[in-house]
């Protein structure tokens, strides 16, 4: 095996200041499943085979190697599983931050345990003092259809529980964003609108619908849905509820334009079957899993290799042929999908499509 790449060290404040990201020569947006263990049974989870399989997670001496032999990260998620069953989930975030300047940091929970979350959330907030943290809680109907569709009685109410103690906290609206996300299917698609309302009056915080992805869930009668239906119901929320961001949240305006852009993306690729712009994959952003396999995306599955075996460094296997094939490939076949997240990072990262978001954010001052 030859020499490792070298990670970018410059910091994201340095000569570009916040924008330096974007001529990092390696990905700055990280995917990290911190656990595979899960508290829940969801009928809809896209995960839940990989979730089920034999492994170890990495500890954290091995997340410290994996840490610093990686740059700057502009953006980490922290998810899993459900990641607050990590006792050392603060330090986790902690290396991280400390390691690769974090931005943003953003936290997947199914609000199952609300005491830990609000400690979690603390904690990042004390050590991390230079990163913005964004934490979502699974909602994915009223009580009945989020109970039944998460397969656990009382986790709807555990949830809202969850919210109200974030919101609770001195840094929310400040540091700290909190949202409700919930994953649009068969069993709930009449529900979100009137779900989002709700969160946007009476809890002054934004709801988020992601469309249920996946081809083995644990219910595929989830899978039927109505594509048309889904982006109407996607631009009444994105659009037409989600009125209030919280104030400090870093580049407000370009946010809310990127997702504008991203929606006719989405668009595009659901009911049209069309590529709008090549995937950054692999090049500007990646999964690391539970036991320490880098994966292209969520959604792909394909493994590139395992940083056990390749001296913790993430940079390492990206570099290898088979991984660079793997990229060109997706380039190829002009790989298309509906996950938001790696839309988002598709956008920000394709030059040609800043004049759609320059005219969205226009467009949004206008209004």
């Amino acid at each position: 095996m030859g020499q490792d790449p070298k990670p970018d060290r410059q910091k994201g404040e340095g000569m570009t200041g916040p924008f330096n990201f974007l001529i990092s020569r390696h990905p700055v947006y990280l995917i990290y499943w911190v656990t595979r263990a899960c508290n829940f049974s969801c009928s809809h989870c896209f995960n839940h085979q990989r979730n089920n399989r034999p492994g170890t997670d990495l500890t954290l001496p091995e997340i410290r190697r994996v840490s610093a032999n990686m740059g700057h990260i502009k953006y980490l998620t922290l998810a899993g599983g459900e990641p607050l069953l990590r006792e050392d989930l603060p330090d986790i975030a902690s290396i991280f931050c400390t390691n690769n300047d974090v931005h943003m940091l953003n936290l997947v929970t199914n609000g199952w345990y609300s005491e830990a979350a609000e400690k979690v959330v603390s904690d990042i907030l004390k050590h991390c003092p230079d990163v913005h943290l964004s934490v979502g809680v699974s909602v994915d109907g009223p009580e009945q259809v989020h109970d039944r569709l998460r397969s656990k009685p009382g986790s709807y109410a555990r949830a809202m529980e969850t919210l109200r103690r974030l919101k609770g906290n001195p840094q929310f609206g400040k540091r700290l964003t909190v949202a409700a996300c919930g994953t649009y299917n068969h069993d709930n698609a009449d529900c979100l609108v009137d779900l989002a309302r709700h969160f946007q009056e009476n809890m002054g915080i934004p709801y988020y619908a992601g469309l249920i992805r996946g081809t083995s869930v644990p219910d595929m009668n989830l899978l039927d849905i109505d594509s048309h239906h889904f982006l109407r119901t996607v631009d009444t929320i994105g659009f037409g509820i989600n009125t209030r961001l919280v104030s400090e949240y870093p580049f407000k305006h370009a946010r809310v334009a990127v997702d504008r852009v991203v929606t006719h993306i989405i668009r595009e690729s659901l009911v049209r079957k069309k590529a709008v712009v090549s995937c950054k994959a692999g090049k500007k952003g990646f999964v690391l899993t539970s036991d320490g396999n880098v994966l292209l995306c969520e959604i792909l599955n394909t493994v590139l290799g395992n940083v056990r075996d390749h001296g913790y460094s993430p940079y390492a296997i990206l570099d290898r042929s088979i991984s660079r094939k793997a990229m060109e490939d997706i380039v190829k076949t002009r790989c298309h999908c509906t996950w938001e997240c790696f839309q988002r990072l598709n956008v920000v990262f394709s030059p040609s499509l800043y004049p759609k978001v320059l005219k969205a954010m226009i467009f949004a001052d206008q209004r």
